[in-house]
């Protein structure tokens, strides 16, 4: 009985097996019939619209031949009619070459039509020509203009004050001038003695100056590492650093880029310019005009541009080649 139960247990499942198998094959059978069946459809559907396409262009085609020759004939029956008329009055000629002369003339076309008038000639105006136009002159390299420090904003106000101005960004065509134009701006609304910009070199994972203001000495293509304090701590906490009294902090004293510009930091700001978690590159400001302090409602605004630089950086890409950056030559020296 137990055997028979066993036989019993493997024949069922045997028979469902085959069963599902059957149901599988049926279903992959039935969405194959119906993928090819939708293909067939399609291929019917762009066979019957290339048709038409066809008939319609051929029929354009045989429109434009129709009026063709309608233009031909008519351009040809007023010179076949001057001609049979020459011919029918050629006998005549010799009769009464005087009389015959007149009306032959007449019937003619216009381009044989002879007269007896003097023919004035047409002036002749002399045209000078345009010369070839001169290729732009490319102005040289220039330090990127900044306004005179204006107030200084904060708060609110700040905010405001940005908002509207980093609406232009998106006017600028590269990377490069939008890096000179986000640091006019920022100097202009944070009046600093210093301030430059950095993008990302993600093979080498460093820092790069792309663009600066002030110092005594160029530190363009001079490189930061991406594990220096002060640059990790704003890419890790997505915020501006800031650093109140920067004159003894140690994690000033390892960044060489400073003494390499002459500039010595009093108090710094460095903000962040990445989306995503992609690093992108370092907005970086020192001693700001007034003599005073950055402060917590400076940091929040460099934050904000760092922000809205980083949207415009994402859509134009990171230009770090050499004479892009400093094509007058006047480059520092690499870490």
């Amino acid at each position: 009985e137990k055997k028979a139960a066993d036989e019993k247990k493997a024949a069922d499942e045997k028979k469902a097996a085959e069963e599902k198998k059957a149901a599988d094959e049926k279903k992959a059978a039935d969405e194959k019939k119906a993928a090819d069946e939708k293909k067939a459809a399609e291929e019917k559907k762009a066979a019957d619209e290339k048709k038409a396409a066809d008939e319609k262009k051929a029929a354009a085609e045989k429109s434009d031949d129709d009026v063709d020759v309608d233009i031909d004939i008519d351009d040809k029956e007023p010179e076949e009619k001057a001609f049979s008329k020459e011919e029918k009055s050629a006998p005549d000629e010799k009769a009464d070459a005087t009389e015959e002369k007149a009306p032959s003339d007449e019937k003619a076309p216009a381009s044989e039509a002879k007269s007896d008038k003097p023919v004035i000639p047409r002036p002749v105006t002399k045209t000078e020509k345009t010369p070839a136009p001169k290729a732009p002159v490319i102005p040289a390299k220039r330090e990127i203009p900044v306004a005179a420090p204006s107030v200084r904003f904060s708060g609110d106000e700040l905010i405001s004050e940005l908002f509207e101005a980093c609406a232009e960004l998106s006017f600028h065509p590269n990377p490069l001038e939008g890096a000179e134009f986000i640091l006019k701006l920022t100097l202009e609304k944070l009046p600093s003695e210093f301030g430059m910009v950095s993008f990302f070199d993600l093979n080498k994972r460093e820092f790069v100056v792309v663009r600066q203001v002030g110092g005594s000495a160029s530190i363009l293509l001079q490189r930061l590492p991406e594990r220096s304090l002060v640059a990790h701590s704003a890419m890790r906490t997505r915020r501006s650093v800031v650093i109140a009294e920067a004159s003894a902090d140690p994690r000033i004293s390892n960044d060489g880029r400073w003494k390499a510009a002459g500039v010595e930091p009093k108090s710094l700001l460095c903000a962040p310019v990445e989306l995503n978690g992609r690093y992108l590159g370092l907005l970086e400001l020192a001693n700001p005009v007034d003599g005073d302090s950055y402060s917590a409602s400076d940091g929040h605004a460099l934050t904000y541009i760092g922000q809205q630089f980083a949207e415009f950086v994402a859509t134009h890409g990171v230009t770090i080649d050499p004479e892009a950056i400093a094509p007058s030559g006047k480059k520092g020296s690499s870490r």
